[in-house]
């Protein structure tokens, strides 16, 4: 399999490259690395944690709603306006970050670095490459894929080591210096072909936004689609007092994390072969079944160390798969040419539900509900969605299209 994918990689230098870079500058606008400035930011400005996760969660939200519009925007323009934009919109969110005088400012940096590197930088990636390669798509998009767990796994020990001599505020002057020259060097991969054109001609249309919304498999696939980041979000965001109700060490849980990017990288260079094999609908009612599981190691995990492990690696086979399926899904069921605006679409509503997942853990919490409780309706929940995949999964045995 490695060397399948170093022939193709060898192949194919200059695009992989390019999504690649976006997908790992898109760190800068996750959770995992800019919850490394919570505990800075709520003493400078004197608010509580629940303030601060509140102003988060607006920001964030308000994002998902964005990006449900602005994502459809790589389908009319350049791909390199769209890449120069994306990429301008998070150095302007890390300078924000970097000089914030209130709380109040502190919401829009929020909404600038997860508009830009969760939303845009995402989507730019993982869309042009799905346009890039009719052929091999999935094994291209989990090359590109890698971005991501690299910034999980690279960037968190060079910032906490960071953090005592630069400070919060420098460690964003950093992060803007570092987008905007990571961000011209994939402007420098682009062909000048793919760099000017805004979608690839000569393939079949997708729908139009009313048809999308009126498919009946696009309502069957959707819970299970959004279940990883809201699943996975929550418990992320939540994961102190995760440890503390189920008896994990923090040292063990941090280190762990480890290991769910390597479980994450994985997963998508796996997943990358079999989607070019056989699709990526066929795995619709296999994805989940890894965090179904990580739920049930929460619900028997009391007290055990290696449980902590255990949860996170499956948590991070999940999360591998569905970033390679889900782009090569949306191709398999509309096409490439109006593939930005239905990406765009699914991408705001995960957006949406990551930003409401810390934020309906901690009212449940609230009430009295504990997370080993969340952890079995999460259990629960995913279990129907999967099986809400299985009329899609069948019509797709009898109807498949032939490759691109």
């Amino acid at each position: 399999m490695l060397a399948e994918y170093l022939s193709f990689a060898r192949a194919h230098p200059r695009p992989l490259a390019f999504g690649f870079l976006l997908a790992a500058l898109s760190s800068f606008g996750q959770t995992f690395f800019i919850a490394l400035s919570g505990t800075g930011i709520a003493e400078e400005f004197a608010i509580s944690d629940g303030q601060l996760g509140l102003g988060y969660a607006v920001a964030t939200l308000a994002s998902g709603f964005a990006l449900g519009w602005a994502g459809r925007w790589i389908d009319r323009v350049s791909l390199r306006r769209y890449t120069m934009f994306s990429t301008l919109l998070l150095v302007v969110g890390c300078l924000a970050m970097a000089t914030v005088q209130g709380p109040l400012l502190l919401v829009l940096a929020f909404f600038l670095l997860r508009m830009a590197g969760q939303g845009l930088l995402t989507h730019t990636a993982m869309t042009a490459t799905a346009r890039r390669f009719q052929h091999d798509r999935g094994k291209a998009l989990a090359l590109v894929a890698l971005g991501f767990a690299l910034g999980e796994a690279v960037l968190p020990p060079i910032a906490i080591g960071l953090l005592p001599w630069v400070g919060w505020r420098g460690l964003w002057w950093g992060a803007a210096a570092a987008v905007l020259l990571a961000g011209w060097a994939a402007l420098r991969l682009l062909p000048r072909a793919e760099a000017t054109a805004a979608s690839r001609p000569g393939q079949q249309p997708g729908p139009r936004a009313p048809s999308l919304w009126r498919d009946a498999r696009f309502w069957l696939v959707l819970p299970a689609i959004l279940a990883p980041s809201f699943v996975v979000t929550g418990f992320f965001f939540h994961q102190l007092r995760l440890a503390a109700e189920i008896g994990w060490d923090l040292r063990v849980v941090a280190a762990a994390f480890a290991g769910y990017a390597v479980a994450r990288a994985g997963a998508v260079l796996r997943a990358g072969p079999v989607i070019d094999r056989i699709g990526a609908t066929p795995l619709l009612p296999l994805f989940l079944l890894p965090l179904v599981l990580a739920m049930g190691v929460i619900l028997l995990g009391r007290d055990s160390q290696p449980a902590a492990v255990i949860y996170l690696l499956l948590a991070g086979l999940t999360s591998g798969v569905s970033t390679t399926m889900a782009t090569a899904l949306w191709t398999d069921f509309y096409g490439v040419e109006r593939l930005g605006s239905v990406r765009a679409t699914v991408a705001g509503a995960g957006v949406i539900a990551s930003a409401l997942a810390p934020a309906a853990f901690g009212w449940l919490l609230d009430l009295g509900i504990t997370l080993h409780t969340q952890a079995a309706w999460c259990l629960a929940g995913m279990l129907v969605a999967s099986l809400l995949t299985l009329p899609v999964t069948r019509r797709h045995r009898g109807s498949r299209r032939p490759p691109d």
